[in-house]
């Protein structure tokens, strides 16, 4: 399995608070002050799953659930 990148484990610590993308591109913005969109936050997110190996159509939860028991957080 491929090591997720800083800003993939960011938004994947960011969902697992429970936060959704659109919360998460703002969050991010304030925090870095870096411009996020809410694409460039679902790109992430694919990209976590992929990582995970597991489909896109998965949901957060399970996409959390798969992150902690494959020690990605």
């Amino acid at each position: 399995m491929k090591k997720l990148s800083k800003n993939e484990t960011k938004v994947l610590k960011l969902y697992f608070q429970g936060y959704k993308s659109v919360a998460i591109s703002k969050i991010l913005k304030t925090k870095y002050g870096t411009p996020y969109s809410e694409k460039t936050i679902a790109t992430y997110k694919d990209r976590i799953k992929t990582k995970l190996g597991l489909e896109r159509s998965v949901n957060d939860y399970i996409m959390v659930k798969m992150a902690i028991e494959k020690k990605q957080i």
